[in-house]
């Protein structure tokens, strides 16, 4: 009987992960050219989780909603209930985006 719920388990979490419109990772990988920015590669992440490093060492993560020429809108802050975030790009040192391997 435990093993036919244990199959039975591992059917469901496979199915689930197969009709998920979510990806269960982020892209296949970052990638830049010479003519790149910041802005670039944020626009280029639109929808996905991100970390955004700031240049005062503040770590921000959530789902990059939008960019600006100057701003870019994080969603859903993580540790932070029911609040988003607008930070001006050229605040930004670093983004970080999970990949897959």
């Amino acid at each position: 009987m435990r093993v036919k719920n244990k199959l039975l388990a591992v059917a469901i979490i496979i199915l689930l992960q197969i009709t998920s419109p979510f990806p269960v990772l982020g892209k296949a990988s970052v990638e830049i050219n010479n003519s790149d920015s910041m802005r670039d590669l944020l626009q280029r992440n639109v929808g996905q989780i991100v970390e955004i490093r700031l240049l005062s060492g503040e770590i921000l993560s959530g789902r990059l909603v939008r960019t600006t020429p100057t701003l870019l809108h994080l969603s859903k802050i993580t540790g932070r209930n029911y609040f988003d975030a607008v930070i001006r790009i050229d605040h930004v040192s670093a983004m970080i985006v999970q990949v897959n391997q």
